[in-house]
């Protein structure tokens, strides 16, 4: 087993601890069954079963109960079938809840990504869609395909029209969907020479850590997504994760940015997308072991969920 970048550090000594007396215990195992044979069979199945006891506790917890996967990136730190592709998705396990914030830009690759990380998507809670541009929606069809019913939430109407029957749910302001998980909707205005406003959702799950906030393209200034967000739900911000769209963005406008988020308490970070090199680079030196790589197939562990989850109404 390969561990993972974004592994806490506890869990990384609890596997070496565990892979040294996993090997303690099979060499025992080996010298019983096949040097020392006078030791009685009572022994050996005991010996035997402690391995699998240990054995089958590594694996219960290799992966956290609650989680994020990036599933649709245009760069990755792994080998793998995945296909890249300019756009962002996440996959996301939270509370018994699976979640899928962006659907990347083509389907095909989106759907191929799923396969080759083994995510099903046969029991889907929601869907979201950060905001208008294709990069953000394009399995959104695949999905609705295989689970008819389930909302599909939106922050504009120019999306409402585009799968045909199926209707997504505007978002006007924000929604709470369950105790622990909400959606919230930031706004700009003069966005650019042909859209007026832009609007972007932003998904929200309050922890036993505090908050987690994973963003789309951050196209309303990733600041302004923050100080929304924490004007509607208390606590701070645990992790903030996705797009933060600072490719464009000076090293000296970044540094005052991180800056900025370290001293409001912004406790870790996971940028991915259009953060840029230079954004990760400097978050990176900023947050050393609370910086967590989300590129495509990166994992992040997430905490416990605060609250008993509700089903959505």
């Amino acid at each position: 087993m390969i561990l993972s970048k974004n592994l806490p550090a506890i869990f990384r000594l609890q596997w070496m601890v565990f892979n040294i007396i996993l090997t303690c215990c099979w060499n025992r195992f080996i010298y019983i069954m096949f040097i020392n044979t006078d030791l009685n069979r009572k022994n050996i199945i005991t010996l035997f079963t402690v391995i699998l006891i240990l054995w089958g506790t590594h694996f219960a917890h290799a992966e956290s109960t609650n989680f994020l996967q990036v599933v649709y990136d245009s760069e990755s730190h792994h080998s793998s079938s995945a296909h890249l592709g300019w756009g962002y998705a996440a996959y996301i396990r939270f509370g018994g809840q699976t979640i899928i914030f962006d659907t990347g830009l083509e389907e095909e690759k989106f759907k191929n990504n799923l396969d080759v990380f083994n995510r099903k998507t046969s029991d889907l809670f929601c869907m979201v869609a950060s905001h208008i541009h294709p990069d953000h929606w394009g399995g959104t069809n695949f999905l609705w395909g295989k689970n008819p019913g389930i909302p599909v939430f939106i922050p504009t109407d120019e999306l409402k029209n585009r799968w045909g029957e199926r209707k997504p749910i505007l978002v006007e302001d924000h929604k709470k969907l369950t105790e622990n998980i909400w959606v919230v909707r930031t706004s700009i205005n003069n966005f650019d020479l042909f859209r007026g406003q832009m609007h972007e959702l932003t998904l929200v799950l309050q922890t036993q850590q505090d908050l987690v906030l994973v963003v789309g393209c951050s196209h309303p200034g990733l600041e302004k997504i923050v100080k929304r967000v924490r004007s509607i739900l208390p606590g701070e911000i645990y992790l903030l994760t996705g797009g933060f769209h600072y490719i464009d963005f000076s090293a000296k406008e970044i540094e005052k940015k991180v800056e900025h988020f370290k001293k409001i308490g912004v406790k870790k970070v996971g940028p991915s997308h259009c953060s840029g090199p230079i954004a990760e680079e400097i978050f990176y030196r900023h947050y050393k072991k609370d910086y967590y790589f989300a590129r495509l197939k990166d994992q992040i562990p997430l905490p416990p969920p605060l609250h008993r989850t509700k089903e959505l109404k």
